[in-house]
């Protein structure tokens, strides 16, 4: 009796992905997945179901699942493997911070690794036998630097990152970045973000001296954006009380609970009333117990 052939069917190690035409494997072959493949099967068009890793099949005319007669290619896609994907901005980043609009320009690498080979092919590659892995590294740039922006500005106004420093906050900052590049990558296309290297975030030279000017000589008022001296307790336009770090003096708001300049604690005077206002409470509650005979010394 003749054996049949046992065939592994496996792509290329260093990608995400490969696509070919399973008529090339020999008649009545039976075929054996890896355990970090699944295999998705494009019947004449039509993706049918998919091979998971460790999976077995055999390919002849009286399968329920193809013949060799038909046209038939695979997808293979790798769940172990990193794909590297560097990035920068090609075009400057705009935001605000202490009231200025600042122009900041940054670049790094990150990688991905296929979490839903699923959704992965259904998002992503799919049935479309001209998709490439050239193809597929440029469609996760690209939907990476058009969340970028507001990924970073959201992490630097959370975080209180001073961009006057921004080298003490890359490595912070690149988590962060990680973690909200896995969540939206996974949502769309079932990818996770294992390693992110934010290597470099830079303020062009005209945002650099305006906010250095800003540091040294003044600021502007958090309630309505007036330029305020240095000094100032008050806002000139607006009368707004200004709050500033006991240390540094550098205005603060109340969503601080540090100093970005010099990492003092910020406690507001209304904390420090509303405090106040609890001792007098319990010394008047404690007089009245013992004028009404309930507490004893």
């Amino acid at each position: 009796m003749k054996k049949d052939k046992l065939v592994v069917l496996q792509g290329k190690e260093d990608a995400l992905f490969e696509r070919f035409c399973l008529s090339n494997y020999p008649y009545n072959a039976e075929v054996i997945l890896p355990s970090t493949w699944f295999a998705f099967f494009i019947r004449n068009g039509v993706a049918q179901n998919p091979l998971s890793g460790g999976g077995r099949m055999r390919i002849f005319p009286d399968a329920h699942f193809f013949s060799k007669k038909e046209n038939v290619d695979v997808v293979l896609v790798n769940t172990s493997h990193r794909l590297s994907i560097k990035w920068g901005t090609s075009e400057r980043l705009h935001f605000y911070q202490d009231h200025i609009l600042l122009t900041v320009g940054a670049h790094g690498v990150f990688e991905a690794r296929v979490s839903n080979p699923k959704k992965f092919f259904q998002e992503l590659v799919g049935e479309n036998a001209s998709f490439t892995s050239e193809d597929l590294q440029n469609r996760l740039q690209q939907f990476f630097l058009a969340h970028l922006l507001a990924m970073i500005e959201e992490t630097i106004r959370k975080e209180n990152i001073d961009l006057l420093a921004p080298e003490k906050a890359l490595v912070f900052l690149g988590e962060n970045l990680r973690k909200e590049a896995t969540r939206l990558f996974n949502e769309k296309y079932g990818i996770e973000i294992p390693t992110f290297s934010l290597l470099s975030l830079n303020l062009d030279e005209e945002s650099k001296t305006a906010l250095e000017q800003v540091r040294k000589e003044g600021s502007y008022c958090p309630e309505c954006g007036s330029l305020i001296g240095k000094d100032v307790s008050f806002c000139p336009a607006c009368g707004k009380a200004i709050s500033r770090c006991p240390s540094c003096h550098r205005i603060v708001d109340k969503n601080m609970k540090y100093c970005i300049t010099c990492g003092e604690k910020i406690v507001f005077e209304e904390q420090n009333n509303e405090k106040e206002q609890r001792l007098n409470t319990n010394e008047e509650e404690i007089r009245e117990g013992r004028k009404n005979g309930l507490i004893t010394e």
